[in-house]
């Protein structure tokens, strides 16, 4: 009679064994993981996405004005004057071409003294960098780069 009481516990007290353990810490693991956000490459906060924006802006800026400049150049074998080099203008004249700018990007053109290159800057008030192309240095500029004197290169 022992034996069999034995018997019937012991196959009543199977609990729970290895494998639905770990499927139930898997489960468990990987809703946690959907549940806590995880950000990679970037810094906190929107104000880095901001910033992000607006050098993108600015180089697009760029690249527009200079793909301007050198269609110009392939035309006319000389590089355009530019209309507009001031703050807080919405586009500025290539040539006779009127480029657009985005809100708030503000563009100086300097064509060197010989007329054989030119540089891109563009500003924001709201970025915290600035953005230049140089021509005859190799394209787009480090951040921060600020355009020689039109004698100076």
């Amino acid at each position: 009679m022992l034996a069999r009481f034995r018997t019937s516990t012991e196959e009543s007290e199977q609990g729970l064994t290895l494998v639905p353990l770990l499927l139930v810490m898997i489960l468990m693991s990987s809703l946690a993981a959907c549940g806590s956000p995880v950000s990679t490459n970037q810094q906190p906060g929107l104000d880095s996405s901001l910033q992000q924006a607006l050098d993108s802006s600015m180089k697009s800026d760029i690249r527009t004005v200079a793909n301007m400049m050198e269609t110009a150049y392939m035309a006319h074998q000389a590089y355009p004057h530019v209309a507009g080099n001031a703050r807080d203008v919405a586009s500025l004249t290539v040539g006779s071409h009127k480029v657009p700018l985005s809100k708030g990007t503000q563009i100086i053109v300097v064509l060197n003294t010989p007329g054989t290159a030119y540089c891109i800057r563009a500003t924001n008030a709201s970025a915290k960098s600035s953005w230049a192309y140089q021509s005859n240095a190799g394209g787009m500029q480090a951040a921060g780069y600020t355009c020689p004197v039109a004698s100076a290169f």
